[in-house]
């Protein structure tokens, strides 16, 4: 199936840059909310990147696709819950729940490693 990843990478990367945006004029004082909130901007843009690529990876529908679709679901996935948990850590100063964040990262984890074996089975496919 042919997933739309460069609509999904445009418009996490757009809300990015309004939760930059908000978070420049929002966030407090506080040191540490406002580290909280700059880590969650900076994964939060760094893992828009490869889901542009995953556009064209999977543009073919080759067998490699399964794992550029994994590795992308992994990504948005991963974005929400890693970025969208410290965003709210940066605002409130509450933590939205003791595993949400550490979750986050494992997805984001997998999407890379989906993305290293998605890279894996092109690489076979051309090298045969």
């Amino acid at each position: 199936m042919r997933m739309p990843w460069l609509l999904i990478a445009g418009l996490l990367g757009a809300l990015a840059v309004v939760m930059g945006a908000a978070g420049a004029h929002s966030v407090g004082d506080d040191d540490e909310f406002r580290r909280f909130y700059s880590t969650a901007f900076t994964y939060h843009m760094f893992h828009v990147f490869p889901l542009i690529a995953i556009a064209f990876i999977t543009k073919d529908g080759g067998k490699a696709t399964i794992f550029g679709n994994m590795a992308g679901c992994f990504f948005v996935a991963g974005i929400f819950l890693f970025s969208g948990s410290l965003y709210y850590l940066g605002q409130t100063g509450q933590a939205v729940g003791y595993y949400i964040t550490p979750t986050g990262g494992l997805l984001l984890i997998g999407g890379w490693l989906s993305l290293a074996i998605c890279g894996f089975i092109e690489w076979r496919q051309t090298k045969l």
